[in-house]
C-alpha cells in the first residue's frame, strides 16, 4: 500500500485546500434541506435512543405542524446526525466541522483511488490535480456547505473504500479484502442509494486497470448482490417503496411531470446539458432547479435537441475506445453510469435536476476531459509535473484558484437559507426560489418590502398560472394574491387548492377574516386544528373570529389551549380576559387582564379593562393601590398615570 509519508506533501496540499475553500462553512447556519434532515426532524432528535428505529422505520420531521415521512432510507447518515445531536445540540457549527472532516478524507482516499488504480501507470500530480480540481469545483460546495449533503460525501467514501479494497482483492486474492469491500458497500447504499451503481462501475475497474477479465470475476462481482439485496429488502420494509411514486410527484417538485414523451426527453437532455455546461462553466450555480427554470429558457428544447446528439457522441467515442482501454472512455462511461439514475431518463426522481445529484459524476467526466486536454497538447502524462510542463501547469493552477475562488464565494452563499434565497433569486427563474423570497420579504417587513414582494409576486402568479389545468399549483397562486393584500383573489386561489395543509387553511381563514367573512374563516381555521389540535396560529386565529363573532366561550376554548403553551403569545391572555368581561364574567377577566399585566410593557386595552372592572364592582381603592404598584414598575406610563388620576379623584368625590 502506498504510504502516507512517502506523499505527506500531497496530503499536506489537499488538507489546506479543503480548509482554505470550505472552512468559512463552519460559520454558517442551517440551510433549506437543513430543516427537514435535522433542525425538525423528530427521528433525529430521540439522539443514541432512537438510533434503531432509524433502520427499520421512515424517518420523522415536521414541515409546519405537520409531521411527515421523509422518502429516504439513508439510515447511516441520519444515525450520525443522531449522535451528532446528542454532542452538538441545534448548534449547526460541530455538524459543519464534521462535513469538513468527513470531506477531507474523501480527499484523500480519492487521490489514493486515482493514484493507484485509475491512474497508476501516470505521474502521482496528475492524480493530485484530478482531485483538487474534483474538491474545489464549485458544483461540489452544495454538498460540503450544506449539512443535508454529507450523504454524498459519506457515500461517496464508502465506494470509494470498497472499490479500493474489491481492487486489492483482484491483485492478492485476498478473502478479507473482499470482505471488506462488501462492508463498505453495504455501508455506502445505507448513506445513499446512488451507492448502488458501484455494481455497474466494478466491472469496469476489472476491465479497464487489470489484465483479468470480466468471466473470471463473475462471481465476486455477483457477490456484490447480496448486500444490495438485504439492502433493498430493509429500504422496501421501512419506507414501503424503493422508489418515489410517479403519480405522487407534483410540478412543483418535478416539472418534468406536465411533459410527455419526446417533449419529455427534450427537456431531461436538456438538464444533462446544463450538467457538461455548469461542469465546464460552473456559474449563475442554485439550490433549486424546479419548475420555472427550464421554462425560463426561450430554447430549451432545441438545447435538448443537441444535447441528445453531443451525449450520443460521447457515448459513441466511449465505445470506440473502449477495447483499448482508453482511461478517457472510462471517464465517460463513469459519468454516464453514475449520472444514469438521477437523469430523469429512466424513471422520474423528485428534481428535474440538482447540483447535489452530480457530485459522484463529476469525477468521470473530470477524469475525461483532464486526461483528454492532456493528450491532445501531447503532453507526457506518465512523466507529468509542475516543473516539466509549467505553461500547461500554471494553466491548471490558474484553473484551480478560479475554481476555489468560486467554491469559496459559494460557501458564503450558504451561510443559511435567506442568503442563499437572496442570492440566488436574481439568477434563477426558479418558481420555488421566488416563492420562498416573497415569503421571507413578507415574513420580515411587509410594509417595507411592498414593492420587491408585489414585483416577484406577480411573476409567481404569472408563470403558476400557465399550468391552470392542475389544482395541486392553486395554493402558489393564492398565497402570492395573499402577499400582495388582495384577499378576495387569495380566497378564490385557495378554495380551489385541493391538497388540504395547514398553510393553505391558515392563508384562507385570515383572507376570509379580511373580505368580512368571519363565519366562513372559522371553518377554515378549523380544518387546521382538525390536523393538529394544539397548533397554536390555528388556535390563536379562531379565537379571534370568534370573538368578533361574539361566541365567547368557543372563543375562550381556544385561546386557554394556546395560554397553557405560551402564556404571552399574541395577547392571549388579554383575549381571555375580554372574553370573560364580555360574557360578564368580572372575576375570571379580572384574573386574565392582571396575567395580562405581570410584567412590562403594559397593554392599554388591559389596564383600561381593569381600570374598568374596579369602577364597576365599586373597588376603586383597591384599583387605586394596584395601578400604583404597576406605576413603580413603569413610572413613565402615561396611561397608568392617567387612570391613576382618575381614581384619585373619584376616592375624593366618595
Amino acid at each position: 500500500m502506498q504510504s502516507l509519508k512517502n506523499n505527506i506533501s500531497i496530503y499536506s496540499i489537499i488538507l489546506i485546500t479543503i480548509i482554505a475553500v470550505y472552512g468559512v462553512s463552519a460559520t454558517s447556519g442551517f440551510a433549506v434541506d437543513d430543516t427537514a434532515y435535522l433542525v425538525t426532524n423528530k427521528s433525529v432528535q430521540k439522539g443514541v435512543g432512537g438510533i434503531a428505529s432509524l433502520f427499520i422505520e421512515p424517518t420523522q420531521s415536521f414541515v409546519g405542524d405537520l409531521s411527515v415521512d421523509l422518502k429516504v432510507y439513508r439510515p447511516i447518515h441520519f444515525m450520525l446526525l443522531a449522535l451528532e445531536y446528542e454532542m452538538f445540540g441545534l448548534n449547526p457549527k460541530g455538524y459543519h466541522i464534521l462535513n469538513i472532516v468527513w470531506y477531507i478524507v474523501l480527499g484523500f482516499l480519492l487521490f489514493y483511488f486515482l493514484s493507484t488504480i485509475i491512474l497508476k501507470k501516470h505521474s502521482k500530480y496528475l492524480s493530485l490535480f484530478i482531485t483538487l480540481l474534483f474538491l474545489v469545483h464549485p458544483l461540489s460546495v452544495e454538498s460540503v456547505a450544506n449539512i443535508k449533503g454529507r450523504d454524498d460525501i459519506l457515500a461517496f467514501v464508502f465506494i470509494l473504500i470498497s472499490a479500493i479494497f474489491f481492487f486489492k482483492h483482484i491483485q492478492l486474492r485476498n478473502i478479507y479484502n473482499l470482505l471488506i469491500s462488501l462492508i463498505s458497500f453495504f455501508i455506502a447504499l445505507l448513506c445513499k442509494e446512488s451507492a448502488l451503481m458501484l455494481m455497474f462501475i466494478l466491472p469496469l475497474i476489472v476491465y479497464f486497470f487489470t489484465d483479468e477479465n470480466i468471466k473470471s470475476n463473475l462471481k465476486t462481482l455477483l457477490a456484490y448482490l447480496v448486500p444490495a439485496v438485504i439492502w433493498y429488502v430493509l429500504k422496501y420494509n421501512a419506507i414501503e417503496a424503493s422508489f418515489i411514486n410517479s403519480e405522487e410527484l407534483t410540478y412543483l417538485h418535478n416539472n418534468l411531470v406536465l411533459y410527455k414523451g419526446f417533449d419529455r426527453y427534450l427537456l431531461v437532455f436538456f438538464a444533462l446539458f446544463q450538467y457538461l455546461s455548469l461542469l465546464m462553466f460552473p456559474k449563475n450555480l442554485s439550490w433549486d432547479y424546479t419548475y420555472g427554470f427550464f421554462e425560463g429558457y426561450q430554447y430549451a428544447e432545441l438545447i435538448g435537441g443537441i444535447s441528445f446528439v453531443l451525449h450520443i457522441l460521447l457515448l459513441y467515442y466511449a465505445i470506440k475506445n473502449f477495447k483499448t482501454k482508453n482511461i478517457v472512455s472510462f471517464g465517460i462511461l463513469f459519468y454516464i453510469i453514475t449520472l444514469s439514475p438521477v437523469s430523469n431518463i429512466f424513471f422520474l426522481i423528485g428534481s428535474p435536476m440538482g447540483e447535489r445529484l452530480t457530485f459522484v459524476p463529476k469525477l468521470g467526466i473530470i477524469i475525461a476531459i483532464v486526461v483528454f486536454m492532456l493528450k491532445a497538447l501531447k503532453i507526457n502524462l506518465v512523466g507529468f509535473n509542475f516543473m516539466t510542463s509549467k505553461v500547461v501547469s500554471s494553466l491548471l493552477v490558474i484553473l484551480l484558484i478560479t475554481f476555489s475562488v468560486r467554491s469559496y464565494n459559494r460557501t458564503l452563499d450558504w451561510k443559511d437559507t435567506q442568503t442563499l434565497i437572496i442570492k440566488d433569486v436574481n439568477v434563477n427563474s426558479s418558481l420555488r426560489i421566488m416563492d420562498s423570497y416573497i415569503e421571507r420579504l413578507h415574513g420580515k417587513d411587509p410594509i417595507k418590502n411592498k414593492r420587491e414582494i408585489e414585483k416577484y409576486a406577480k411573476i409567481v402568479i404569472k408563470k403558476t398560472l400557465r399550468t391552470e389545468n392542475d389544482t395541486r399549483e392553486c395554493f402558489r397562486i393564492g398565497r402570492a394574491y395573499y402577499f400582495i393584500n388582495n384577499y378576495a383573489e387569495a380566497e378564490k386561489w385557495l378554495i380551489k387548492e385541493k391538497q388540504s395543509i395547514i398553510l393553505k387553511w391558515l392563508y384562507l381563514g385570515i383572507s376570509q377574516i379580511q373580505i368580512n367573512k368571519t363565519a366562513e374563516s372559522t371553518k377554515s381555521f378549523a380544518q387546521i386544528l382538525k390536523k393538529s389540535p394544539t397548533n397554536i396560529l390555528g388556535n390563536y386565529h379562531i379565537s379571534n373570529s370568534y370573538y368578533k363573532l361574539k361566541e365567547y366561550e368557543k372563543a375562550i376554548k381556544h385561546y386557554l389551549i394556546i395560554e397553557k403553551v405560551l402564556p404571552k403569545y399574541g395577547n392571549v391572555q388579554l383575549g381571555i380576559a375580554n372574553s370573560y368581561i364580555s360574557l360578564g364574567d368580572y372575576i375570571n377577566g379580572e384574573i386574565y387582564c392582571k396575567k395580562q399585566l405581570s410584567s412590562p410593557p403594559y397593554n392599554d386595552q388591559a389596564l383600561n379593562n381593569l381600570y374598568t372592572i374596579y369602577s364597576i364592582t365599586k373597588r376603586k381603592k383597591e384599583g387605586f393601590f394596584y395601578f400604583i404598584s404597576l406605576l413603580n414598575k413603569d413610572p413613565k406610563n402615561k396611561k397608568i398615570i392617567e387612570i391613576i388620576t382618575n381614581l384619585e379623584t373619584l376616592n375624593q368625590k366618595l
